[in-house]
């Protein structure tokens, strides 16, 4: 048995402790951070972004960046496709931002691998993770909390013990939740873990709010959304792009193009009230738990949807 070490409470007001480092000033500290979002919604670039700030100690939005070297782990890009966003970027790449597209799993090289990287090049503040999913090694599910707190756990040990940052890219789940933290993939042991867990949203009151807004504008860019490859894109160009390359091939026609501006043009704003349909699917749960056919609970939350939105909109 190990004897259990503590300190009394005098003796600890009395210590001094360093003050929390900041990679980004008030967003980024030195820790382990998740950055969770849909699919194809801009994690990557926004991740790439990051890094190439911290390399060439260039500010994030209006934040100051502590500059150092960067390790960019893109495990689902390759080197091609890399360079080409880098060079919707900049056109000034710095040497202290360092690629692989290959790494090993938890528990299986990856820690070894990233205190490797770490020694040969001790000036290093910030790595990147892209995506988590890609160094998660096939757990068990029969605990999924602690299969997901011990993997982020031997991340955020390796960032303390050496004073970095380490930001991984991760999904969210496909079901909405009110709770933000639920809706990142897997249990709550992943974000229960790590060590920044502060949410963003663009209000009035917000202190991120111009900084959220740019990234935004970004999102809405031609070569962003060029590389997202998104089926209805926003930006005019890359959507008269697509629609002319589907004519070309005969995929659509001119007047189907027609039609669609058409409707496009009509479309109008509509705030749907989301809130009582969780309450409408709430309240008919209860019976269907309680034994009720499936198909009886689904037409009961049907009708009394459509008789909202009616009610709300006609």
């Amino acid at each position: 048995m190990t004897k259990l070490e503590t300190i009394n409470a005098e003796d600890l007001q009395n210590r001094t402790y360093e003050p929390t480092h900041f990679l980004v000033d008030e967003l980024i500290p030195e820790g382990l951070h998740i950055l969770a979002g849909a699919p194809k919604i801009g994690k990557s670039w926004l991740a790439l972004w990051l890094c190439l700030c911290v390399a060439q100690g260039q500010p994030l939005w209006n934040f100051a960046t502590t500059q150092g070297e960067v390790l960019y782990l893109g495990l689902e890009d390759s080197f091609q496709r890399i360079q080409t966003r880098l060079f919707d970027l900049t056109e000034d790449a710095p040497p202290t931002l360092h690629f692989a597209i290959m790494a090993d799993t938890l528990k299986h090289g990856l820690e070894q691998q990233i205190e490797q990287f770490l020694t040969e090049h001790p000036t290093t503040k910030l790595v990147v993770i892209d995506t988590l999913q890609r160094v998660r090694g096939t757990g068990s599910d029969s605990n999924l909390y602690a299969n997901d707190y011990q993997d982020i756990g031997l991340l955020k040990q390796l960032a303390d013990k050496k004073h970095i940052a380490i930001l991984l890219i991760h999904h969210l789940r496909k079901l909405h939740d009110d709770d933000p933290m639920n809706m990142i993939s897997g249990s709550t042991g992943l974000s229960g873990a790590a060590d920044f867990s502060e949410l963003f949203a663009i209000n009035a009151n917000s202190k991120q709010k111009s900084g959220a807004w740019a990234f935004l504008s970004y999102l809405l860019t031609q070569p962003c959304q060029e590389e997202m490859h998104l089926r209805l894109p926003v930006n005019d160009s890359v959507l008269q792009a697509q629609l002319a390359g589907l004519l070309e091939k005969e995929t659509i026609t001119q007047h189907e193009i027609d039609m669609f501006y058409q409707m496009v043009d009509g479309l109008q704003a509509a705030d749907y009230p989301t809130a009582t349909v969780e309450q409408i699917i709430r309240e008919e749960l209860a019976p269907y738990l309680a034994g009720e056919a499936e198909e009886e609970t689904a037409w009961k939350i049907q009708s009394r949807v459509q008789l909202m939105l009616a009610e709300q909109f006609d």
